[in-house]
């Protein structure tokens, strides 16, 4: 999908050691364009569903994984060598109801997709969100 500067919602694909740093730290991090206004969570299987999102509190550019996982060892480790990336500060993720599943035929979010929040609280599928 071509970008369009409109959306500022960036969807991110989270296994659950991701999902509790997400909520534990209430930190983002990816390698993506500037200005997301907010953070939604595909959960990936089983759950294979975006179940929450965040409000982004903060954006910092460029900074390197040791600092963004700091206080998370494991993941330190999976992604010191991806380089370079925004941290985002975000606040308590907010549930989404009901949580926005992966039909069978859909493919999956991975690693990210911009969206509107009003998609996102429109969107009953993932090709909801996926549609200009």
């Amino acid at each position: 999908m071509a970008h369009n500067p409109d959306r500022d919602g960036l969807v991110v694909a989270t296994d659950e050691e991701f999902w509790r740093f997400h909520v534990e730290c209430r930190r983002a991090c990816k390698k993506a364009r500037a200005g997301a206004r907010y953070i939604a969570f595909y959960r990936l299987a089983p759950m294979s569903a975006i179940t929450h999102y965040a409000c982004v509190r903060t954006e910092t550019r460029n900074v390197h994984p040791d600092e963004i996982f700091r206080d998370c060892p494991s993941l330190r480790e999976r992604y010191k060598t991806r380089g370079r990336c925004a941290l985002y500060e975000i606040s308590d993720p907010i549930p989404l109801s009901p949580p926005i599943e992966k039909a069978a035929a859909e493919r999956p979010i991975h690693p990210m997709e911009w969206t509107t929040l009003a998609q996102l609280h429109k969107a009953k599928t993932l090709q909801d969100l996926r549609e200009e």
